[in-house]
């Protein structure tokens, strides 16, 4: 580090030690050099020049003020900050340009030992301009002296992202920049990436020894800075979903790296309280409110937002036809119509787009994840549109989405997973929508008519009524699991195994899950027999007439509601409900004859 950027980089420490309280400081004789007047030299400098003060009224010295001296301190800082943004610019076209010709399988224009230089100059102009926060140094003072274009200051950075993944990868050999560009550019062509992967594997296992070092902040500044220099887009939501796609492509080829949680991201999820402002990167502000559980996921937190006072107007999601793989079309936000907020925060800087691309890649797997937009957010949250859980019993509205939802879910022999009430719910538009992004498994009869059956609060006739309109009673797993209880009912457990391969069921879990099934079937009703119809029930002959009548109720009560795959608790309270009645000339006189005579 050269003596003017030490210097600078003196001066930025003192400024940031003060929190750019000018009073506190005190300069050098020079000019030149800045010091905290409340300790160490500062405290000698300080005295310096009160005593040059009165050496000045006495002798003819010429007049030297304190804090004179702290602004030409703060102008030749100014001065060198400005040489050095030049020198810092030029080293990064040249490691720029060095990453594009790698990328690009062709010869860079500069040789090694420029590229070494540009990359140590970059680190250089990094750590002395770390300080240039407004958690460290006042906005205005930061304007005034320190000023820095926004293109500028993003570009520098990216070089430096880069650089710093060679620097925890131990240079081991160059980033497979040619395979990076590829696979940025066209997701769907092949590149062989897994020795790259096993190595930033290696990287991680030593890593966690040195908490000081988070690879997987590394790792993710890194290939976005690569998103952004190779990606032919320039919306900053398609190139955060180019970065989850290529981050999603690392994870296939076996990289254990985004499974990693990043501590400050950790600590900040625990922190966070309701009231606190949350800062939008164009400077709108909302007011953290209510935090929403939802799924009680360890790696998401939620907190619904309100408008600040200091804002005029709300944030808006817009349908922007560039978001297709978040925002179906159909169901696109006027550009006019505001949203109910939340804001979704990860412990892992990677997690939210990975989650996003996810459900943009789980075709058929309706429903989608709610809209959500990155554009205007650090990478570590999102704001999302409001998602309201299932709360049974569904509206008639609701009810309608649903069996459209379960009708396609059929057609497409896929349904999402996990299937329940707590990541399912609706949009601001009444759309059914997930809460995170949900993986696509085979389609399970068993799983949505649980589902539905909670969707409905246990209230039979619309459940009955929505098994029949959306197919799902007719389907022929549903068949097939209605079929094995008839014949349980009829003549005890059934061969399962060999009822699913005559019906061409491959999966072994069905025949396994109508075995359960059966076996419940037929403890239900002995239990209705034992409980309400005869106490010494099997023993006498007689109770075999009664057993059939049972049968016979507990199967039309079975077809009535509709159910299938599923024995709830309430069908068991209107069997035993019916049988009284229907049998009562029976508990009566204990007699199934006189039950017949009459």
């Amino acid at each position: 580090m050269g003596g003017d950027l030490s210097l600078l980089a003196n001066n930025l420490v003192e400024l940031a030690n003060v929190r750019g309280e000018l009073e506190h400081l005190t300069a050098n004789s020079c000019g030149t050099r800045l010091y905290d007047a409340r300790c160490g030299w500062g405290r000698l400098w300080y005295l310096w020049g009160r005593v040059w003060q009165l050496l000045s009224w006495l002798l003819p010295l010429p007049p030297s003020e304190p804090q004179q001296l702290v602004l030409k301190a703060l102008q030749k800082s100014n001065r060198i900050f400005q040489q050095e943004l030049l020198y810092a610019q030029q080293a990064a076209d040249i490691y720029h340009s060095h990453i594009c010709a790698a990328a690009e399988d062709r010869l860079s224009t500069y040789s090694e030992i420029e590229v070494d230089t540009a990359e140590g100059m970059l680190t250089s102009w990094h750590q002395v301009t770390s300080y240039l926060k407004e958690k460290y140094i006042p906005g205005d003072i930061i304007t005034q002296h320190f000023a820095l274009d926004d293109k500028i200051k993003k570009k520098l950075k990216r070089c430096q992202a880069i650089i710093d993944l060679q620097d925890i990868m131990e240079v081991r050999r160059p980033l497979p920049f040619s395979r990076l560009r590829t696979a940025i550019i066209d997701p769907k062509q092949p590149v062989d990436l897994g020795l790259w992967c096993r190595e930033l594997n290696d990287v991680r296992e030593t890593e966690e020894q040195n908490e000081e070092k988070e690879l997987i902040c590394s790792l993710h500044k890194a290939l976005s800075a690569l998103v952004y220099f190779f990606s032919p887009s320039e919306k900053m939501q398609e190139q955060r979903l180019a970065l989850a796609g290529l981050e999603a492509q690392l994870i296939e080829k076996g990289c254990t790296v985004f499974a990693q949680n990043e501590k400050k991201l950790c600590d900040r999820m625990v922190k966070l309280q309701k009231g606190e402002t949350f800062t939008l990167l164009d400077g709108k502000k909302f007011i953290l409110d209510e935090r929403i559980d939802g799924e009680q996921r360890k790696d998401f937190v939620v907190f619904a937002l309100r408008k600040s006072d200091e804002v005029a107007a709300g944030h808006k999601i817009e349908g922007d036809p560039h978001m297709q793989s978040i925002i179906a079309p159909r169901d696109r936000v006027k550009r006019d119509e505001p949203l109910h907020l939340e804001l979704l925060i990860t412990n892992n800087r990677a997690r939210i787009g990975l989650e996003l691309y996810r459900n943009g890649q789980q075709q058929g797997c309706a429903p989608r994840c709610r809209d959500v937009d990155m554009s205007n957010t650090p990478s570590w949250c999102a704001l999302t549109a409001s998602f309201q859980n299932v709360v049974p019993p569904i509206n008639p509205q609701q009810s309608i989405t649903l069996i459209a939802c379960i009708k396609s879910w059929i057609d497409k022999n896929t349904i999402p997973t996990p299937l329940n009430i707590g990541s399912i719910g609706w949009d601001y538009s009444g759309n059914i929508r997930s809460r995170y992004a949900l993986d696509g498994i085979p389609f399970d009869c068993s799983t949505v008519e649980q589902f539905l059956w909670d969707c409905t609060g246990g209230n039979q006739p619309k459940f009955s009524d929505m098994m029949q309109k959306s197919g799902l009673k007719s389907h022929y797993q549903a068949q097939f699991y209605c079929a094995a209880i008839k014949g349980a009912i009829e003549q005890g457990c059934p061969d399962c195994s060999e009822m699913a391969k005559y019906r061409a069921i491959p999966d072994s879990k069905h025949a396994a899950l109508a075995k359960d099934l059966c076996n419940k079937a037929i403890e239900l009703r002995d239990a209705v027999l034992r409980t309400l119809l005869s106490p010494t029930f099997p023993q006498k002959e007689k109770d075999k007439k009664m057993v059939a009548e049972v049968n016979k109720i507990f199967l039309n009560l079975h077809s009535s509601w509709c159910i299938c795959s599923i024995l709830p608790p309430e069908f068991k309270k209107k069997i035993e409900a019916t049988v009284l009645e229907q049998t009562r000339n029976i508990l009566d006189t204990n007699s199934f004859s006189n039950c017949l005579t009459t």
